[in-house]
């Protein structure tokens, strides 16, 4: 009968599951409020551009009674 030394050592030679860090809620929200805040600085300063490109493509588009 064969021992069962050899499912022992398979066994071993298996990796271990890396256990899943948890992440701080804190930072998490922190650097979400970040880039919204960094998005919403990016949407002033380039607000007119952003404009000037929708009507443009309003335009190209074909639509005529543009506020």
């Amino acid at each position: 009968m064969y021992s069962e030394s050899w499912r022992k050592e398979a066994v071993a030679r298996l990796p271990r599951p890396k256990r899943k860090r948890r992440r701080d809620p804190f930072k998490v929200i922190s650097w979400t409020l970040i880039l919204l805040l960094l998005l919403a600085i990016l949407l002033v300063i380039f607000r007119e551009q952003i404009l000037g490109a929708y009507e443009s493509l309003m335009r190209f588009l074909g639509y005529q009674n543009l506020p």
